[in-house]
């Protein structure tokens, strides 16, 4: 599945949504296991990827296992606790001080990790719930006022002073019932979170002394992102997921994923 999100324009309006160019920044795959289920976080690693993990890692006495490696050069993370695996996807590089790590854009490594996601699935696991974990990134070059106009677009039930306005911070959780055939419906949160975030970062330089000290301000940076944070998840209602319909469930939470990054918080 091919995702159309494009650079667009940072400033949008209510009546045409210019899709954001949203970067990825970590994705997550949760699954809720049925009791009886067995899986090791090695073998779901091995399932997810293809590949063998370069570390795998165990607490007994608190029923932690983990496995990680790499995947077409990002990182796996698969975690299993009591009842539920996660499987993460995040930067292979660790972060410097006061920056991010960016995956690439939203629509690449959707489609990447969502290949992943449909050999776990292809893999019949008995679940009792799925979920998706979305967070992703878009620079407001303009500052924050920038990032708020964009909001004040995706978040059509919300009016942003924008001028006036700061430490902002929206979340909501807006379920949508989705049918799938005559058999099955389900009910699936949309759980998001909206903000605009500052990141400033300083160049340090080390004495003869060892001791670090701050260069100036030339030196210094102030850079604003819009960030979004998404949990699309399966009824928790629900004891069993249906297998034969698992494959169209992950693809129903990755479409929806797209949906609120294209159109914002819409029912």
């Amino acid at each position: 599945m091919k995702y159309q999100t494009g650079a667009g324009s940072n400033f949008l309006n209510s009546e045409t949504l210019t899709s954001v160019d949203w970067q990825a920044e970590q994705l997550r795959c949760t699954s809720f296991l049925s009791p009886l289920f067995e899986v090791s976080a090695e073998s779901a690693f091995r399932t997810f990827t293809g590949g063998e993990p370069a570390n795998v890692s165990e607490n007994r006495q608190r029923s932690i296992q983990e496995a990680s490696g790499t995947f077409k050069s990002f990182k796996v993370t698969v975690v299993k606790t009591p009842g539920r695996i996660d499987m993460v996807l995040s930067s292979n590089e660790e972060p410097a001080p006061s920056a991010i790590s960016i995956l690439g854009p939203w629509a690449e490594m959707m489609t990447l990790f969502e290949e992943g996601g449909k050999r776990w699935i292809e893999s019949q696991p008995k679940l009792q719930r799925l979920a998706l974990g979305v967070v992703v990134l878009n620079e407001a070059k303009d500052g924050h006022a920038a990032g708020y106009k964009i909001l004040n677009a995706l978040l059509p039930k919300v009016d942003i002073d924008i001028e006036h306005s700061s430490d902002f911070f929206y979340q909501i959780n807006r379920p949508r019932l989705v049918t799938f055939d005559e058999k099955l419906s389900l009910k699936i949160n949309r759980l998001s979170k909206w903000s605009v975030m500052a990141l400033f970062s300083q160049s340090l330089r080390l004495s003869p002394t060892g001791l670090a000290q701050k260069l100036s301000s030339a030196d210094a940076s102030l850079r604003f992102y819009l960030r979004t944070e998404l949990d699309l998840s399966t009824d928790s209602e629900v004891l069993e997921l249906p297998p034969a319909h698992l494959n169209a469930i992950w693809k129903q939470l990755v479409d929806l994923a797209n949906e609120l990054l294209l159109k914002g918080d819409i029912p």
